[in-house]
Parts: C-alpha cells; sequence; structure tokens
C-alpha cells in the first residue's frame, strides 16, 4: 500500500512540475544571462518561446570587394553574417540575391531572415533579384544605395518556395 502512494505522489508531482516548467506547451526562459537553454535536443524548438528580459541576435559583418566587375551574386558565406558591407573600388555595381533554388537559411516556407546592407564605396551599388527571387521596395523608395547609404532587407520563404525580400533603404540624417 504504501509503495503504491509513493507512485502516486512521484507520478502527481512529475506532472505538475512539468506543467509548471511548460505552463500548457509554452516554454518559459526566466531572464538568465549567457546561460543554456538546458535540455533541449535540438537547436529547433517547434513552439512558442517566451524571453523574459532583452534578446539579442545577429552577429559578423561580412565585407563584399567587388573590384574587377560591375556585378557581384552574393554567397553562402556573405548572407551567413547579420551585416554585408558593400565596396566597391572602381564600379557602380549590381550587388544579385542567389536564386530561390540555393538561397541559404530560410530553406521551409514561413522562415525569415534579415540583414543590414551598407554602401562603404565612393559609387552606388543596386541590389538585384535573380530566379525565384521577388525584390520589393517602399513605395516610392529604390533599391540603389548611394554611398553611406543602409538598407535593411528582410526575406521570407514562401509558400511556393520562392522567396520574398523587402527593402528598406535608409540615408544619412547627419
Amino acid at each position: 500500500m504504501n509503495n503504491k502512494l509513493l507512485t502516486i505522489l512521484v507520478v502527481v508531482a512529475i506532472a505538475l512540475g512539468g506543467y509548471a516548467v511548460f505552463q500548457g506547451g509554452t516554454l518559459v526562459i526566466e531572464k538568465t544571462t549567457n546561460a543554456p537553454l538546458g535540455a533541449v535536443g535540438s537547436p529547433d524548438i517547434y513552439s512558442y518561446v517566451n524571453v523574459h528580459g532583452a534578446f539579442m541576435q545577429g552577429g559578423g559583418v561580412a565585407t563584399v570587394t567587388i573590384a574587377t566587375s560591375t556585378a557581384y551574386t552574393l554567397t553562402t558565406a556573405d548572407l551567413a553574417a547579420h551585416i554585408i558591407d558593400v565596396d566597391s573600388t572602381v564600379f557602380t555595381t549590381t550587388t544579385t540575391f542567389p536564386a530561390s533554388s540555393s538561397f541559404p537559411f530560410i530553406n521551409d516556407a514561413g522562415d525569415h531572415r534579415q540583414w543590414i546592407f551598407r554602401n562603404s564605396s565612393a559609387t552606388s551599388t543596386t541590389l538585384a533579384a535573380t530566379t525565384g527571387v521577388d525584390l520589393q521596395e517602399v513605395e516610392a523608395g529604390d533599391v540603389v544605395l548611394e554611398t553611406t547609404n543602409y538598407a535593411t532587407v528582410d526575406c521570407y520563404r514562401l509558400a511556393n518556395l520562392s522567396v520574398a525580400c523587402l527593402v528598406a533603404e535608409t540615408i544619412p540624417a547627419d
């Protein structure tokens, strides 16, 4: 009898503890500094994640130097960085996104990735699309980054597996 009672108490304690941690299917991570997520079996989490506190993302700056041509297609290594610094030493250039069939990091419908482009050259660079990529600009805007201009580019994998990229260019305010 005591063993059955003990077993029931252990099962109830585990059930209540599991509910307290996940609160009905939502993983709650309290504010912690530089701490691992704990016992997460993979880097994929298939539920909502509530972060109580600041959230940092990004990392890395890739410098794309264009010295021998007027055209450049971005590589996976370029797009692995959060900030892409385009530097053309001679030419007005066109920087092209890869085709949707080989577009990295956003593999499944609904996936999203954001980059910040900076034109650090003395000439302009034009952001361009290729096969399966739909490049969108803000109304009355353009995709030509003049010297020292920045652009935020948000790319999304669509249901038909093509890619839509939304470009919002900024100009120096000072």
